[in-house]
């Protein structure tokens, strides 16, 4: 497993460039609880930023200084719906399914063909299978992957990935404070294991096992991340709040 900041990107759901843009104007206010701004920094320096808008709590759309931006829409408090676009043209779409407020399947189209699907099988010992899918998993799509979550106090401790090899074990340690997207409506119910965003609770601190990663923060005033650091040398992002 290559950089586990791939976690990290994966939160925001939204596509950072690596532009060398080093004009960012960082503004001084970092407190509060709603996430309005991060800013990613690779190990060349290079700055890429996200902007955040809503409606209350509601994310309506994060938008990337590349051009490319990712919209949301809600039924009720769950997030049913994500576009990523390019400009005016939608790349691709994610439909979410739940049940009794869980996420039980996504699928997902480029420039508008089903590519992808994903169900989410929760278990009595409270992990989670997930199996992915080339194609539509209702239509016969072929299963090409499947994993298990296993889930304490909201956040994945454990993720167990298994392939024709054997399996690959990721354990994960966390912090008691708040992650960047915990103020926003519905984004604690988007459980996509297979991609590293698993709307976990609070914050990783390690991961161990098939990779080993240490991550750093600071946070704000209101407990939540408002630095994080990948190693000790690593990509960094800073978040920023209302």
């Amino acid at each position: 497993m290559k950089k586990i900041f791939l976690i990290l990107s994966l939160i925001i759901l939204a596509s950072c460039s690596s532009d060398d843009d080093n004009s960012v104007v960082i503004p001084d206010n970092v407190d509060g609880t709603l996430i309005k701004k991060a800013v990613y920094t690779n190990n060349s320096g290079q700055i890429s930023t996200t902007e955040y808008t809503y409606s209350g709590n509601k994310l309506l759309k994060i938008e990337s200084n590349s051009g490319s931006s990712t919209s949301y829409e809600y039924a009720g408090n769950l997030i049913t719906k994500i576009n990523f676009n390019f400009g005016s043209l939608t790349t691709e779409s994610q439909w979410l399914t739940y049940d009794n407020n869980k996420l039980i399947s996504m699928k997902k189209t480029i420039l508008g063909d089903i590519t992808y699907s994903v169900t989410y099988t929760d278990n009595a010992d409270n992990s989670v299978t997930i199996k992915d899918y080339n194609g539509d998993f209702e239509n016969g799509g072929t299963l090409v992957s499947e994993s298990k979550a296993f889930v304490e106090n909201g956040s994945v401790v454990k993720m167990e990935k298994y392939h024709s090899g054997g399996t690959l074990t990721y354990n994960y340690t966390y912090d008691d404070k708040f992650t960047p997207t915990a103020g926003i409506t519905g984004y604690d119910k988007l459980r996509f294991y297979q991609v590293g965003a698993t709307a976990n609770a609070h914050n990783i601190l390690s991961v161990t096992g098939a990779a080993n990663v240490e991550m750093h923060y600071t946070y704000n005033a209101q407990n939540f991340a408002s630095t994080v650091e990948e190693g000790t040398d690593g990509p960094t992002v800073k978040y920023y709040y209302y």
